[in-house]
C-alpha cells in the first residue's frame, strides 16, 4: 500500500507547501579586509532581509558565501528581489570564481511523499549527465560532486530502504557530497543540485531555478510508470531536453545532449526498477497476509516461500525428512542425571548429544579419581618434617625426632 505520507511530517520538520528554493552562492575576491574580525563586520553590512552573507572554510582570497536567509517561492518578488542583490553585491566587489566556489540549489521536497521523492530522484538523474556537461571541467571532476552514475554504493542505499524516514536519516550520512544530493532531507526536507560553477547572473539563476521546478512539478503530477513510459516513447528525453535548451542555450549539440539524456535515463531505469521489485515483492507479502492471518511462511534451503496452515499437511519433502528422523532417532531410555548434566533430560537430546555428554562426565570422572589419589598421596607426605619462615621465604628441614609410630626411613622423609 503506498504511504502518503510527507516528507515534513516523517522527519518533524514543517511541511512547506509549493516550488520554493533556498540558493547558495559561494565567491572569492569579495571582502576587501584581512583581519578576520573586520571580515565579519563587513559581511553584516552585506546581508539584507532576504540573503546573509557569511563565512565559508572552504574559500580563500577573501572568499564568503551569499545564501538565502529563508527558503522563497521562485515566482514570488522576494526570489527576484534576493537574486538581483546577489547580482549586484558580487558585481560591484568584483567578485571571481573558482575551482573551489560553487552554487547549490535546494529545492522544497517537504510536501512530497515517498514516491513522489523517488520520481524526483528519477528525472534528476535523467538530467545529471547533461547538467555536468553545461559545467566546468572541474565540477565533473570533483570529489565534492560526485555523479550517482559513480557511486553505486550509494545507488544500493537508495534501493535498500522503503521507509521515508529510514532513507533520510541514511542518505544523509552517504550522499553529502553528490551533484544531486540528498543529504539534507532529514533536517531542511529538500534536495540540493551541487554541480554548478559560481553563478551570480540573475537570469541565470531564475532560469535554473524554473527548470528545476518543472522537474519538480512532473513528479508530483506522474507515476513513475507514466514517467518510464514516456522515456520509452521518447516524450521524456525530448521534453528535457527542451528545458534544458531554454535555461542553458545551444552550448551542447542535440545529438549529444539526447546521448547525455539517454545516459541519464539509464542510470535512473536501474535504480528505480529494482527499487520498485523490492517494493511490488513486499506489498505481495503484506497483502498475503492481511488475506490469510493465520498462515504461517516457511522458508525452505532453496529460499522459496511455501505457505502452511494449522490443519495442512506436510509436503513429500517434509514426510521424507520425518521418517528419516523417526528412523535414525529412536527415544533412548531416560539417563541419570550424573551421565547427561543436571536438569537434563535424554528424551530432549539427540544420540550423538547423548555420546558427547557420556564421554564428557566420564573424562570428568576420570579426572576426579585422578585428583583423589592425588590428594590421598599429599595426606601421606610427612609435612610436619618441613618448616617455612615466612619472613625470608625459606625451607628449613625439622630435626626433631619422629614420634612414636612416625616412619624413620629416610626415604619416606622430605630431604
Amino acid at each position: 500500500m503506498t504511504s502518503r505520507t510527507k516528507l515534513g511530517d516523517e522527519v518533524g520538520i514543517s511541511v512547506i507547501r509549493g516550488d520554493y528554493f533556498g540558493i547558495e552562492v559561494e565567491v572569492e575576491q569579495c571582502l576587501t579586509e584581512y583581519d578576520p574580525y573586520e571580515q565579519q563586520q563587513e559581511r553584516e553590512s552585506l546581508s539584507t532581509d532576504e540573503v546573509l552573507c557569511v563565512h565559508d572554510g572552504s574559500l580563500r582570497d577573501q572568499g564568503c558565501e551569499f545564501i538565502f536567509r529563508r527558503p522563497l517561492a521562485v515566482q514570488s518578488e522576494d526570489f527576484s528581489t534576493a537574486v538581483d542583490y546577489i547580482q549586484a553585491a558580487c558585481t560591484e566587489a568584483e567578485a571571481v570564481g573558482s575551482f573551489r566556489t560553487s552554487t547549490h540549489f535546494h529545492m522544497n521536497m517537504t510536501d512530497m511523499t515517498l514516491d513522489q521523492i523517488r520520481n524526483l530522484v528519477f528525472l534528476s538523474l535523467v538530467v545529471e549527465p547533461a547538467l555536468l556537461k553545461h559545467c566546468s571541467e572541474h565540477r565533473n571532476n570533483n570529489r565534492f560532486c560526485v555523479p550517482w552514475s559513480c557511486d553505486s554504493e550509494m545507488q544500493q542505499l537508495f534501493r535498500s530502504h522503503n521507509r521515508l524516514g529510514t532513507l533520510a536519516s541514511r542518505m544523509h550520512d552517504r550522499s553529502k557530497y553528490a551533484a544531486t544530493s540528498l543529504h539534507r532531507m532529514v533536517d531542511l526536507g529538500t534536495i540540493e543540485y551541487r554541480m554548478f560553477d559560481a553563478i551570480w547572473d540573475a537570469e541565470v539563476l531564475r532560469k535554473i531555478a524554473r527548470f528545476f521546478t518543472s522537474i519538480r512539478r512532473i513528479a508530483m503530477t506522474k507515476t513513475i510508470d507514466e514517467i518510464r513510459d514516456d522515456k520509452v516513447q521518447g516524450r521524456l528525453l525530448d521534453q528535457m531536453s527542451r528545458l534544458i535548451r531554454d535555461c542553458f542555450g545551444e552550448k551542447v549539440q542535440r545529438t549529444e545532449l539526447q546521448d547525455l539524456l539517454t545516459e541519464g535515463a539509464d542510470t535512473a531505469i536501474n535504480l528505480v526498477e529494482c527499487t520498485l521489485d523490492r517494493i511490488k515483492l513486499q506489498e505481495m507479502q503484506n497483502a498475503l497476509a492481511k488475506k490469510n492471518p493465520n498462515h504461517e511462511l516457511e522458508h525452505g534451503e532453496d529460499s522459496s516461500c511455501t505457505i502452511r496452515t494449522p490443519d495442512s499437511r506436510p509436503t513429500e519433502r517434509e514426510a521424507l525428512i520425518n521418517s528419516r528422523v523417526t528412523e535414525t532417532m529412536p527415544v533412548p531410555p531416560p539417563a541419570p542425571s550424573s551421565e547427561l548434566g543436571s536438569g537434563i533430560s535424554s528424551r530432549w537430546v539427540i544420540p550423538d548429544e547423548q555420546s558427547r555428554l557420556r564421554e564428557s562426565s566420564e573424562s570428568i570422572q576420570q579426572r576426579r579419581e585422578q585428583a583423589q589419589i592425588f590428594q590421598d598421596v599429599i595426606r601421606s607426605w610427612p609435612y610436619d618434617t618441613v618448616l617455612h619462615d615466612e619472613r625470608s621465604g625459606s625451607f628449613d628441614v625439622d630435626t626433631t625426632e619422629p614420634s612414636q609410630g612416625e616412619a624413620t626411613d629416610s626415604s619416606e622423609t622430605r630431604p
